[in-house]
C-alpha cells in the first residue's frame, strides 16, 4: 500500500494486524513508522514507548522513539533515549550523532561536536556525523578545521564519496 501511495490503507491494514496479534514487536514498529511518515507523532509516540518498554534493547525501536520526540521537541527526552541507544549499542556511533543533533537543537555547539566526534570514532565511515560536524564547523566560522576534518578523513578512506563530496563543497 505505501508502494502504491496509499498510506492510509497501509496504515489500517497494520491496525488490523496489530489487533490480531498484539505481541508482534513487528508489526507495532511497521504501524508506528506509518504513523510518523503520515507526520502522527501523537499516535507513534505512545506505541513506541510502549515497544521500547518491551524491547529496551533494540535499536530500530529505540531509533523511531528518539525521531518522534525530536520532532514533537521534547528534547530532554530525545536525548536520554540517543544515550539509552549508546548503552544499548556502544560500538555503534547512532546514539552520539542523536545526542548531538539534540545538543545542537539546544544551542551547546561543543556538547554536540563532542558527541559527534565520538560517533566518528565508533563508525568512521559513517556519512551523519562527519556531515554534521563540518556544517558544525563551518557555522562556528572554523572552515579550515572543517576542511582539515574532510582531508584527514580522506586521507585515511580514500574512497569515501561523502568527505570528496564536503570537500567540494566547502
Amino acid at each position: 500500500y505505501q508502494q502504491n501511495k496509499e498510506p492510509d490503507l497501509a496504515e489500517e491494514t497494520l491496525r488490523v494486524a496489530v489487533q490480531t496479534s498484539p505481541k508482534d514487536s513487528q508489526s507495532r514498529l511497521d504501524l508506528a513508522q506509518i504513523l510518523i511518515s503520515a507526520g502522527k507523532y501523537d499516535q507513534a509516540g505512545p506505541l513506541l514507548e510502549q515497544l521500547a518498554k518491551d524491547s529496551p534493547n533494540s535499536i530500530p525501536v529505540q531509533e523511531s522513539l528518539f525521531r518522534v520526540q525530536a520532532a514533537q521537541k521534547h528534547n530532554a527526552d530525545a536525548l536520554a533515549t540517543a544515550e539509552n541507544i549508546e548503552r544499548v549499542g556502544p560500538k555503534q556511533g547512532l546514539g552520539y550523532y542523536l545526542a548531538g543533533l539534540i545538543e545542537e537543537a539546544d544551542d551547546k555547539p561543543d556538547e554536540a561536536a563532542k558527541d559527534y566526534e565520538l560517533s566518528l570514532q565508533r563508525q568512521p565511515d559513517a556519512a551523519e556525523p562527519l556531515a554534521a560536524l563540518v556544517q558544525l564547523d563551518v557555522r562556528r566560522k572554523k572552515v579550515a578545521a572543517a576542511m582539515a576534518r574532510v582531508d584527514a578523513v580522506i586521507a585515511q578512506l580514500p574512497a569515501d564519496s561523502v568527505a570528496r563530496n564536503l570537500k567540494a563543497d566547502l
